[in-house]
């Protein structure tokens, strides 16, 4: 059975700290449009728990795992006819998210890269959220993820304690390796090049009409028009829209990262953003 047929998926891409989680939760407040709450890792690593980073390729994917794949991301689903991911991680492996649901519309979210690295800087070091995690917990498929769930766990407890290598967001292939021998404001900004980069390029294969790419700042400048286009978008009615509550988006965050970041800390971080930055700017995404 086709089991991607049966609902219309949409995948949020944003790296960690772009915004994603407050685009996702207005998003899902359409009457058409079920979200998953929170990021799901875990299901999009089903069958490849062994594999210690986020990079998955196409030609790890059998028709076996892509349909627990679906089967378990559709757990979620509440009975509207689009169902919502905005799992960071998915902009590393757009190519094989794509193979999985192939008529997905995707979402992709940017943001100012010096914003974003001073968030990830931040939230890299904070302690974990075990309210999230135990929320999570719930849907975790343990049989079919073991492996997966004990290197969680045991990253949360690294993460508590503050010790060994512990991680957040999207993994990387060498991020492991680089936060050995690298500051950790050099890995963060690696980290949102990698996946911004990853998602454009393979983003270049897939049918522009089932692409919509929104810029973090338009979108709290003016979220009302933003949900208005992505309705159209996804061809609904954007008067559905109409009665969202979005008093909670605020633009103090915009430019964040050039007030917060020290000097000291800039210079670690341009030489590698530089370019991203440039390109932001111009907007020639």
């Amino acid at each position: 059975m086709d089991l991607e047929k049966k609902i219309s998926n949409i995948i949020l891409l944003g790296p960690a700290s772009t915004g994603s989680k407050i685009l996702r939760d207005l998003i899902s407040q359409h009457p058409l449009i079920d979200k998953i709450p929170y990021d799901v890792t875990f299901i999009w690593r089903l069958g490849n728990a062994n594999i210690l980073h986020d990079e998955l390729h196409t030609n790890l994917l059998t028709k076996e795992k892509k349909n627990k794949i679906i089967k378990h991301l559709h757990h979620f689903h509440q009975g509207a006819p689009f169902l919502l991911d905005k799992t960071n991680s998915n902009s590393l492996r757009v190519p094989f998210v794509h193979a999985v649901l192939p008529e997905a519309f995707f979402i992709h979210l940017l943001r100012n890269p010096l914003d974003v690295v001073q968030s990830s800087y931040r939230r890299w070091q904070e302690p974990p959220d075990f309210g999230y995690i135990f929320r999570k917990a719930r849907k975790f498929p343990i049989l079919d993820a073991f492996g997966y769930a004990s290197r969680y766990a045991k990253n949360a407890i690294q993460n508590l304690f503050g010790y060994g290598n512990k991680s957040w967001g999207q993994v990387y292939i060498g991020m492991d390796e680089d936060l050995k021998t690298k500051q950790l404001l050099e890995v963060c900004s690696i980290q949102y090049v990698k996946s911004v980069e990853k998602a454009i390029e393979s983003l270049r294969e897939i049918n522009k009409d089932k692409i919509y790419t929104i810029y973090y700042e338009d979108f709290v400048m003016d979220p009302e028009k933003c949900l208005r286009e992505i309705a159209v978008f996804l061809n609904l009615d954007h008067k559905s829209f109409s009665n969202v509550d979005t008093s909670i988006i605020t633009t103090r965050n915009i430019g964040k990262g050039a007030r917060n970041l020290s000097n000291e800390e800039k210079s670690v971080v341009q030489p590698i953003l530089n370019r991203l930055i440039n390109l932001y700017e111009d907007r020639e995404f």
